[in-house]
């Protein structure tokens, strides 16, 4: 493991991990450490989203092929997945061509 340098900072953001996934609730109305006040700022957003969403059923996907909008979706992520490794490949052999590297 030569060259690797100290396993402290990954051996305690586990911990912190750990002791947050334990110290933390799913709910601000079970969280212990904060005020009725707190709780009931701190649930609003939530239940002011949670009402007006509705279940909707499954989707198919024949119907979906049909609309233009997921062609033109597609191409943008097309187009920005090619930006991306063409900067990913191109760059370093410029940069090693401009002599910087």
């Amino acid at each position: 493991m030569a060259g690797s340098g100290s396993s402290f900072p990954g051996l305690a953001a586990s911990i912190l991990g750990l002791a947050a996934y334990f110290y933390l609730q799913d709910k601000p109305e079970d969280a212990k450490w904060l005020s009725t006040k707190e709780k009931n700022g701190a649930a609003l957003p939530t239940r002011s989203r949670s009402q007006g969403c509705r279940v909707s059923a499954p989707r198919r996907i024949p119907p979906m092929l049909k609309d233009p909008k997921v062609y033109g979706l597609a191409f943008t992520y097309f187009l920005l997945l090619g930006a991306t490794y063409t900067m990913v490949f191109w760059i370093p052999s410029l940069i090693k061509k401009l002599g910087r590297g």
